[in-house]
This record gives structure tokens, sequence and C-alpha cells, in this order.
């Protein structure tokens, strides 16, 4: 254990017991006015706070801050709730600009609570020095952004108690309804039993929230500062945003019970990665037109890498439970920000899906697993919700497949901004009182260890990230090794006539990749090819076959070429590797169209999946040229691109696509990605491959060909599938892929999650 976690774990043990004790000074309770101060309002949620009137509340708040644009549009949001038609405030600000804000803020005291919600660079500092004063506080997520923000903020709370003041933190996610009835129906036995123990591949308890940099917020565009964008300033996802999620699995799995860090909580897996923005999408939303020089160390091939995401599980009090985030630039029209959830229980799971399924609307499902018959299940849980609807009138559920799924009137879904409303009313409900229930302040610091506990060890390389070297032949190939052995090679020497993937392996797993299969010697494993460029075949080569030869000849080549120029940039690291290169395409001495090809192959994951992302832009040289297929037919035809042939030891094959089709049936409909799965090797089990194609492709969603039986799997999306292509000279277009490499059959909803982040990837 490092000196960093000996001090932060010794301060908890110190601290823990005296939460749960009587406190050195016990507040009476306010009574007076509460007298609002906000200080450095750099986030949109402190104006949240003030979205309503309270008559607790003095209309007159003093304004701590900086002068800037985050002061100017704390300010404009303020005024126009004065302003709007329907319900307006009546708030009185009273703003001190000025270069010493924080320092004049202590020494004037005009309040007694302090709102704090902005830049989380100093926003533990705000906590310390404000708690030190005197002053309650009411503090935006996330407290702390790094472990050593951790230990001033276990110190805040030991203040406070001898100060007698309070320190809360803004979870307006327990006012979601469906949060709320989910833990209300984990409470009744009856219907949920107990809460499993679960694995690491399918937890007790999943959290998983994806949300987006662009987006309306209070009817209008919402502008970040472009501070937001750097992790030493708000904070990484995996400390940001998680604090929500790890609140609910504290909240609604272990309600009302203390959560002791030492003794209840250890981390078994956590990574994070990066959502990238083009300079375009960071002056959408930020207004800038560049990034600004504190951004410059995130920038890499002109785009700003944000590390927005991260997941991590986690045993919690003997169960298994994971939380996930996602940032994406912009939500696709129609769809917004999600949150989805499970809870596992021993008679029922209670599921919260918010997809396109359920117009992206957060809707709660209970699932009947115990095997009990559907109609006694349905009478417990019909009593069940009937007593949960004496505190929700008009609670109901109706049964919806498989499950049932829990009817909530309107009136509760309020929406995410109105929730800081909830929350200023209970913190207010504790200043009455003069105390949090005994859980809050203990569970708070648990919260904030478990994450940091994430935080660390997704720093750490992985267990499979450490065991990776490379093997790299400049001109010839690229291999990435996992403890000595071959994870994937990628080939692109001349001689290999089309650059492909062979083997693709799974850690500790089988081979997936066919490399010049008896029946088509010309299929490279996985590779990319066109089939014909104006007429000339640059797929395969024709018969006749070595003289003497049965069979055709493994290493032809066609009429057609494509090679590798002998422009090559490679750059690997433990995370994983970066290969961009120029491909020329052309007959005989002409050369017809060049392509420049990027690839991301990142290091496998602690479920042994990974990814490898595959970029192509073609650009015609001095002629038109009209790309072509063998038109579709009954028995094959259509196929051209991005291509992948699987073992012929392959058996219990199952074909899978985005839009719920299976088998052959997924041949020649379009679809965002198909998945191909089944046994290589018995003493393995299932695995298999999923290709995922990106909206900005060309004729997206693609077309399909394929073949799936017993000994053979064939995938390609294929563009030309319908009718040929033509491209004007000096023109070009883009075609863009992930390959997901996984175990198992493929799951449709940990492809979704794929597709989500690819699809905002450039």
């Amino acid at each position: 254990m490092s000196k960093t976690n000996r001090l932060i774990v010794a301060l908890i043990l110190a601290l823990i017991p005296a939460a749960v004790s009587a406190q050195p000074k016990e507040p009476a309770g306010m009574k007076e006015k509460v007298r609002l101060i906000t200080l450095d309002p750099g986030h949109f949620h402190a104006a949240l706070v003030q979205k309503q009137m309270n008559d607790a509340i003095d209309p007159v708040v003093h304004v701590y801050a900086p002068a800037g644009e985050d002061l100017q549009q704390h300010i404009a949001r303020i005024e126009s709730f004065n302003s709007r038609a329907e319900q307006p405030t009546h708030w009185e600000l009273k703003v001190h600009a000025q270069p010493d804000f924080f320092e004049q803020m202590i020494k004037d005291r005009p309040g007694n609570v302090v709102v704090i919600s902005g830049n989380n660079s100093r926003k533990t500092e705000y906590i310390a020095g404000a708690i030190d004063a005197g002053l309650n506080v009411l503090a935006d997520k996330p407290m702390a952004i790094n472990p050593d923000h951790l230990q001033r903020l276990i110190g805040a709370f030991e203040t406070a108690k001898k100060k007698g003041v309070l320190l809360y933190d803004v979870m307006p996610e327990r006012y979601e309804i469906t949060n709320t009835l989910q833990r209300e129906l984990s409470r009744v036995e009856e219907v949920f039993g107990t809460l499993v123990k679960g694995t690491v591949e399918e937890p007790a308890i999943t959290k998983e929230s994806v949300h987006h940099f662009f987006k309306q917020v209070a009817g209008s565009p919402l502008k970040r500062p472009a501070w937001f964008f750097d992790v030493t300033q708000e904070g990484e996802g995996i400390v940001d945003v998680t604090t929500h999620l790890v609140d609910l699995v504290q909240w609604g799995a272990f309600p009302e019970q203390i959560i002791r860090p030492e003794s209840d909580i250890k981390m078994l897996a956590a990574r994070h990665w990066a959502t990238t923005l083009t300079p375009e999408q960071f002056k959408k939303v930020t207004g800038q037109s560049e990034f600004p020089e504190f951004l410059k160390k995130d920038v890499k091939d002109s785009l700003l890498h944000v590390m927005g995401n991260g997941e991590f599980t986690y045993l919690i009090k003997g169960s298994v439970a994971k939380v996930s985030v996602r940032w994406n630039f912009e939500a696709p029209p129609g769809t917004a920000d999600t949150h989805n959830s499970i809870m596992r229980g021993s008679k029922a799971n209670l599921i919260i899906k918010q997809g396109a399924e359920q117009k992206y609307k957060a809707t709660l499902y209970v699932e009947n697993i115990a095997g009990i018959d559907d109609a006694d299940f349905e009478k417990t849980l019909r009593s069940a919700i009937a007593k949960i609807a004496e505190m929700y009138p008009g609670v109901d559920v109706q049964k919806s497949g498989k499950a049932w799924e829990v009817n909530i009137p309107d009136r509760y879904n309020v929406g995410h901004e109105a929730h800081f409303t909830q929350v200023a009313q209970k913190y207010l409900e504790f200043l009455a009182a003069g105390k949090m229930p005994e859980w809050e302040e203990p569970n708070m610091i648990a919260k904030y260890y478990t994450i940091m506990q994430a935080y660390k060890m997704s720093r750490e390389p992985s267990a499979a990230a450490s065991g990776v070297s490379w093997d790299h032949q400049k001109g010839s190939h690229l291999s990435m090794m996992l403890d000595g052995k071959t994870l994937w090679t990628y080939h692109y020497a001349t001689k290999d006539n089309v650059p492909y993937f062979h083997p693709v392996n799974l850690p500790s797993g089988p081979t997936l990749t066919n490399f010049a299969p008896k029946d088509h010697p010309w299929h490279r494993a996985l590779w990319f090819s066109w089939k014909t460029i104006n007429g000339v075949n640059y797929w395969e080569w024709a018969q006749p076959k070595k003289p003497g030869a049965t069979e055709l000849d493994p290493d032809g080549v066609p009429a057609g070429w494509t090679r590798f120029s002998g422009n090559e940039t490679v750059q690997t690291n433990p995370d994983g590797a970066r290969i961009s290169m120029e491909i020329d395409y052309g007959t005989g001495d002409a050369l017809l169209l060049k392509e420049e090809r990027r690839i991301i192959a990142e290091a496998p994951r602690a479920d042994g999946s990974y990814v490898i992302d595959w970029y192509m832009t073609f650009t015609a040289q001095d002629q038109e040229l009209t790309f072509d297929r063998t038109p579709p037919n009954k028995t094959g035809g259509g196929y051209a691109g991005l291509s992948y042939r699987a073992p012929d030891s392959i058996k219990q094959v199952r074909v899978i696509d985005s839009e719920g089709r299976s088998g052959m049936d997924a041949r020649g409909p379009a679809s965002r990605w198909i998945d191909a799965s089944g046994v290589i090797d018995p003493q393995f089990g299932a695995s298999g491959l999923t290709i995922i194609c990106h909206p900005a492709n060309e004729r997206y969603p693609s077309p399909w060909h394929l073949w799936a039986r017993e000994g053979g799997v064939y995938l390609n999306p294929s563009m030309l599938f319908a009718e040929p292509y033509k491209l004007l000279p000096g023109k070009s277009f883009t075609l863009k892929y992930r390959i997901l490499v996984h175990k198992g059959p493929g799951d449709p909803a940990a492809i979704e999650k794929e597709f989500a982040d690819f699809q905002h990837t450039k």
C-alpha cells in the first residue's frame, strides 16, 4: 500500500466512528432564513439551485467570483429565471467580482450557506475554507477529483462536525422516479428476494450513464467553458459523473446502511478512455475557435482527447457492482442523455432502460427470474405496487413481454433540472433539523473513497496491458504480443498484395481468423479489398491453377494491384497502437486511387475483449472511377470492402445484427453492425467478432454480404451491394469501421455501447 493510500485509510478509520456517534457540536437547527452565497459559479448547476423560489431562502444572494464569462453566464441564467413568463423568480444578486473573491467572501461572510458548483480544481479548497469559516456548504459533485483532494475533503468533514455546520453534495439522481421506485421495490422481499452476490461478468448491480457535451439546458444550447474539457480542472469522467452512479449503488442497494470503506469496498477492475473533439465541435460548444494553451497537452492529430469515459467493477458489502460513464459530443436527433440500470435479486431483476424502445424515457421493468408462476408473481407484485402507490399515487404495472413495466404518471417525471430544487429542499430540512441522517456523512466519504480507488487503478497498467509488447518490422508487419504470445499481426508488405490481419486471437483463446482457405484462397482473414475498379478485378485471380496443381494458387495476384506505398507511421505503447499509412491502387503502371489508412488498436480489456478501429479515405487520381461488384444473386455476389473470414472449424454459429435479425436473414438488408460468434475450439467455448459501421460512411447503414454455416462464416459490409459507386477525379470519400473481438456469444447491449462510442469518433 502506498503512503498516500495508508494516509487516506487512516483518516477514514479515524473519521467514521465519529461520524456515526454524537457530534462534538450538535447544531440546534437553523432558525434564521437561509442566506445563500454562490461561489465561483462556473457550472450551470449553480443556477439550478435557484430555479424556484423558496420561502426559507432569502431572495438576496451574494455571488463571489472572478470577472469573466463564467460569471456573466451565471448572472444571465438567474435573470432568465426572473424574467420568464411562468412562475418568475425574484432573486436579487449582489455580485462581488474581484481577483481575491474567495478571500473576500471569507472576510465578508454575508450568508450562512455557500453553494459551490464550477471549476473543480479548487473546489475542495473552497469547501475546506468555507467550513473553516463556520459556513454550511452545499457542493455540486464531485467534491474531490484526485486522491490529494480526498484527504482534504475528509478533513473538512471532521471540521464541519466541530463547527456544527453541514457539508452535503448534490445528488439529484436520487429524485429521478425510476431510481426511487427501483429502490422501493428492492426492499420488498416477496418480490425482489435478496440482492445476489453477482460476478464480474454479471454484476449484482449495474449503473450506466451516457452524457453529451453539446445539449440543451433550460431551453437553450449549453455553452460550456473551455476549462470543462481539461481534466485537471473538471476531473476525469471516472471521478465526475460516477459520483451519481456510486451514490445510487449505495443508496439504492443498501438503503440507510453505513458503508465502511476499509471492510465493505474492494476495487476489482477500472479503466478510462478518451472522447475526441474536432476543432469545429469545440467551437460549437465553447464558442472558441482554437484550443487554448492549457488544452494543447491533450491535442493529438488535431483532435482534442478528453478523458471523459470510465468504468469500474468493485465489491460492496460482498456484492459485485459495476458503474460506467460515457461522454459523446452530441446526442443523435430525438435522443438525449441516458441512464440504464439493473439490480439482480434472488426472485426478480429490477431493470431501468432508456433506449429507443422506450423513446429515451427512463422506464422501470420487473423481471421474474425465480421460476415462480407468472400469475402468482404478478399478484405479489401488484400487492407491493399498491403499497408503493400510497406514497406515489397512480403508479401501476402492466405486462410487457416477459417482464412487467411499471407505469409512472407523467407528473413524477419532472426532469433533471427540477431535481436540483428537490435536493435543495432536502438540504433545507437538514439545516432546520441541525443534522443529517447518520449514514449520509460516512457514505459520502465511502463514495469518494470508492471513486478514488477506481481513479488510481485506471492509471495502473492493466493485467493485460502490463504484458503487452510489440514486434514491428518496418515495411512488413506489426504484431501485438501478450505475455510473449501473438495477439494479432497486421501484415502490410508490398508482397502481401492486400494488407490484412492474421492471426486475430483472444487472450488465452482461439484464433478467430482464416487465411487463404481452400475454397477462396484470396480471402485474407480480416482485410479490405475492392472487387473491381473500372472493370479490373482487385479481389481474386482467375484460373488456371499452377501447372499440375489441383487447387487454386494461394499466392496468386489479381489483375488490379493493392500496394502499401512505403509511407508508414507506427506508434505503440502498453495501451495500444496507432498505425498510419498510404495504400495505392492501380493496374499495370497506372495509379488510379490513393488511400490514407489509419488503424487504432487497443490492448485487451479486463474481460479479454478489444477493439480495432479502421479508418480509410479514398481519393481518385486522374480519371473517373467506377467501383463495382458481381451483382447479388441467390448464391452470392454483392461483396466488396472490409471482410472477415472465420476458421472452417467453427460450430454452433450465431449471427445477429443491429436490427434484431439473425443468420442468413441478415444478408442484404441494411444494418449498423453484425456479429458472428461460435465455437472454434471446444476447449475455449464460444467467441466472436463484430463489425460496426460508422454513421458517416457512404451509403450508411450498409447492406451486408454474408454467409454463415457450420464450418464457415464470412461477413462483409458492402457499400456496393445494391449498385456501383462513381468517384470523380480528385474527389474523396471515407469509410470507418470498428472491429470488436470478444469472448462468448455477441451481446447486443454491449455492442450497442460500442456503437454509441464509435459513432462519435472522427
